[in-house]
C-alpha cells in the first residue's frame, strides 16, 4: 500500500503565520513610536492603540490648521491640552475607588470611550462639518453607558460575551481611527486617493509619523499675546472635560 504524504499545508500555514505575526509586531512597533510623538508630557495613563491613533487624529487636524511655520491657533492647542488634563485625572479619580481591579478597568475604558467620542465631535464641530450628526450621535452614546458589571435585569453579565464585545469594540474603534487618519492623508493631499485605497496600515502610519515630525520642526515659541490666548483656552478646555466627566459619572451612578 502506498501512503501519500504532504507536507505543503502545514508549512504554508506556518508561514502564513509567521508573516502576520511579523505584520503585527511592526505595527505594534509603529504605534509604539507614535505614541511617543503624541502623548502628553503630563500623562501618567498608558494609553491603549486605540486611543493613541484617536489623538493622532487630533493632533494632525489640530497640526494642519495651524500650518504652516509658527502656531497660529493657540486656543485649539490651549482647549485641548485643558481637555486631556482632566481627561487625566478622571482615570485617576477612578482608580483612586479602590474597587475591583477588573470592574475599576471596565469603568476606566467606559470614561475613556465618552472622551474619546466628544473629542472627536468636537474636532468635526470645529472644523465646520457634520456637527449636528456628531452632537445626536454623542447624546444616544451617553444615553446609552450603563453600569459594566451588571445587566439590565441586575444579574451577573456573561464574562466570555463582555470580553468577546470589548474586543470587537476594540477592533472597530481601531478600524475606525485608520479610516480618518486616511482620510486625513487624502484631503491634504499626501498621497493620491488610489494610492490609500490600497494602503497597508504600516504604510497608513508611517505617513503620518513623517507628517508629525515634519511639522513639530516647523513650529516656535508662542510670544506674550498667543501665550495669553493659549492659557485662557486651556480654562475652556478644562471647563468641556469636567462636563464630560460629569454625565459620564451621573449616567453610571443611575444606572
Amino acid at each position: 500500500h502506498m501512503v501519500l504524504l504532504s507536507t505543503s499545508p502545514p508549512n504554508m500555514f506556518n508561514r502564513k503565520t509567521t508573516q502576520e505575526k511579523k505584520r503585527r509586531d511592526e505595527i505594534n512597533a509603529k504605534i509604539k513610536e507614535l505614541q511617543e510623538l503624541i502623548q502628553h508630557q503630563s500623562d501618567q495613563e498608558k494609553l491603549t492603540q486605540s486611543e493613541v491613533l484617536n489623538r493622532a487624529v487630533e493632533l494632525v487636524t489640530r497640526m494642519e490648521s495651524e500650518s504652516p511655520g509658527p502656531s497660529t491657533n493657540p486656543n485649539r492647542k490651549g482647549f485641548f491640552d485643558g481637555y486631556a488634563t482632566i481627561e487625566t485625572l478622571t482615570y485617576t479619580f477612578i482608580k483612586s475607588l479602590g474597587v475591583n481591579s477588573e470592574v475599576c478597568q471596565e469603568f476606566v475604558q467606559k470614561a475613556k470611550q465618552c472622551f474619546d467620542r466628544e473629542r472627536m465631535s468636537l474636532l468635526v464641530s470645529t472644523s465646520g462639518k457634520n456637527k449636528r450628526k456628531s452632537e445626536e450621535r454623542h447624546h444616544h452614546d451617553y444615553s446609552g453607558v450603563s453600569s459594566p458589571s451588571t445587566s439590565e435585569s441586575g444579574g451577573s453579565m456573561d464574562r466570555k460575551e463582555v470580553k468577546k464585545n470589548r474586543e470587537q469594540d476594540r477592533r472597530d474603534r481601531q478600524g475606525e481611527a485608520f479610516d480618518a487618519l486616511k482620510n486625513f492623508i487624502i484631503e491634504n493631499k499626501l498621497m493620491s486617493h488610489q494610492q490609500v485605497e490600497k494602503m497597508q496600515r504600516l504604510n497608513t502610519l508611517d505617513i503620518i509619523i513623517n507628517y508629525i515630525r515634519n511639522k513639530k520642526n516647523n513650529f516656535v515659541s508662542r510670544n506674550g499675546q498667543e501665550q495669553s490666548l493659549y492659557t485662557h483656552a486651556i480654562a475652556e478646555g478644562q471647563k468641556t472635560g469636567k462636563a464630560v466627566a460629569y454625565q459620564f459619572f451621573k449616567v453610571s451612578r443611575g444606572s
